[in-house]
Order: C-alpha cells, then sequence, then structure tokens
C-alpha cells in the first residue's frame, strides 16, 4: 500500500513539472525522444539479421503444394453384401483451391472408383450416405472417414518441389442398418 502511495506521489510532481515545463523544452524533448527511439530500432533491427546459412539450391516458390487423387473402394453392409447406391462425398480441396464437395455412388457390386482429380490442395474426408432409402437392401447409417484414417498408395513420384504426385485413397466401408 505504501509502495503504490509512493508511486503515485511521485507520478503527481512529475506531471505537474511537465507541465511548467515551457513548449519549446518539451517540443526538444519529444524529439530528442523520437530520435532515439529511431537509433534503438535501427540498430536492434540490424542485430536481428544474421548472415543465413547456405541452404542449397531451394527456389523461393509462392503457392500451395498440390497432387493428383483418385479414390476408390467397396461399401458392404454388416454382413458383407455389397450395398448398391450408395453416395459417396468427397470434401477437400480442388481444381486450383476450391472447396467442394465431390459426389459419387456405388455400383451394383458396391464398389466406387473416381477418376484423377488434379491439383488437389488436400481431402479432408469421405462420407458415405443411404439416399435410395429402403431400396437396395435396407436404409444404412451415414459414415465420415477422415482421409487420414485411409488406405493411401502413391502410384506416381512428385517433382520434389510443389507436386507430390498421384495418389490412390482407398477404403472397404461397412455400414450398420438403421434402427
Amino acid at each position: 500500500m505504501v509502495q503504490a502511495f509512493v508511486f503515485l506521489y511521485t507520478f503527481y510532481y512529475i506531471a505537474i513539472d511537465y507541465l511548467k515545463t515551457p513548449t519549446i523544452m518539451k517540443t526538444k524533448l519529444y524529439k530528442l525522444t523520437r530520435w532515439l527511439c529511431a537509433l534503438l530500432l535501427g540498430v536492434l533491427g540490424f542485430t536481428a539479421c544474421e548472415k543465413e546459412e547456405d541452404i542449397g539450391d531451394v527456389p523461393c516458390a509462392y503457392g500451395t503444394p498440390t497432387a493428383d487423387y483418385l479414390f476408390e473402394g467397396v461399401v458392404t453392409d454388416e454382413a458383407g453384401n455389397p450395398i448398391k447406391g450408395i453416395e459417396v462425398q468427397i470434401d477437400g480441396f480442388f481444381e486450383r483451391g476450391s472447396l467442394r464437395t465431390l459426389k459419387h455412388e456405388t455400383a451394383a457390386d458396391g464398389t466406387y472408383f473416381t477418376d484423377i482429380y488434379k491439383e488437389c490442395g488436400f481431402v479432408r474426408s469421405i462420407t458415405y450416405t443411404d439416399v435410395d432409402g429402403e431400396e437396395n437392401g435396407g436404409e444404412f447409417e451415414s459414415l465420415t472417414i477422415k482421409a487420414d484414417d485411409m488406405e493411401k498408395l502413391q502410384l506416381r513420384k512428385g517433382d520434389r518441389d510443389w507436386y507430390g504426385g498421384v495418389f490412390k485413397l482407398s477404403a472397404e466401408v461397412k455400414l450398420k442398418n438403421k434402427e
């Protein structure tokens, strides 16, 4: 408590003393303070810039790493029977960075296969949804799988720069019946 009182008392007398100072002195003090701050920041700025070690032939590049993806898989029920007509939604950044959902449908044998999607930033998840109701074996619950949890196979290597190559993501999915 005493320290706070001493601080306020000192601050009060410094403020009163500053108010009594002529305007010319205030201007000179202000200019001196600005000049000292600029000098200090300049010196600190240059000392922060050390010579970097040689990192080799790594070019400075602008953009986002991309890869080409294709998807395949099989959708079955809990008994292992293939399910036709399941909507497969692929969420990710496709075609030069646009966030999109690509939709496909499973065939009679429960499989789905996509063409190669070029210049994909990344794939977030794949959602399997029963859209036809009781048709094709009953109603099934939706299921979402993260792309990281799918089997990933690199079909073609990239250029060791921004292009990662061609990848195939595949999954065997068992959907549960709705109750």
